[in-house]
């Protein structure tokens, strides 16, 4: 469980770190909460766990909380207060009403219901390093850029070592990424 932890805590951290770039743009907090969701839905999805309900639910109640902790959010209190009527996770807060804030994760929900189940199966059968990197590129969407920065690898070398090639050294950083992820081959 502290390697799922872990992971969450790095994909709120780089929503942290996002955020901070360039906090007075107007939609600042609703870009740093997207890529909330989406680094804490992947993670939860490689690991396995990832269910429609933490998808509704708790994960955005999660990246709630995070967004006011953090600073994102800035119209929230502990207490009931009447400027701030409504609760979300464990704080008040005031939301404006430009914003329909019932679907703020809407589409990225959808989108992960509706793949969960293809991805799934793609990433549990994926023969090889190059197919299994594939397959994790689909399951988090991300590009495979950002995969090699998040493994650690330049993008030459992530190519390389898609192709069955590259260095030890990048093979094992792409195994060991691959093993936080879960994504591993099913037994024969």
């Amino acid at each position: 469980m502290s390697d799922h932890r872990q992971g969450i805590k790095i994909e709120l951290l780089r929503a942290d770190v996002a955020f901070w770039k360039s906090p007075d743009t107007p939609d600042a907090h609703h870009t740093a909460m997207r890529l909330a969701f989406e680094g804490v839905a992947m993670v939860l999805f490689a690991a396995g766990i990832l269910t429609e309900n933490l998808l509704r639910n708790e994960i955005p109640q999660l990246v709630w909380d995070s967004a006011i902790a953090a600073g994102w959010w800035r119209c929230a209190s502990e207490t009931p207060q009447n400027i701030f009527p409504e609760r979300v996770g464990h704080y008040w807060v005031w939301r404006d009403d430009r914003t329909d804030w019932h679907r703020l994760f809407h589409d990225e929900t959808e989108e992960w219901v509706v793949r969960l189940p293809v991805i799934s199966a793609k990433a549990a059968v994926a023969p090889n390093l190059g197919a299994r990197l594939n397959a994790a590129c689909d399951a988090v969407m991300i590009s495979h850029q950002e995969q090699g920065a998040r493994i650690g690898i330049g993008r030459s070398t992530y190519f390389e070592v898609k192709a069955g090639r590259g260095g030890k050294k990048a093979r094992r950083r792409a195994e060991e990424y691959l093993r936080n992820l879960q994504i591993t081959q099913k037994p024969d």
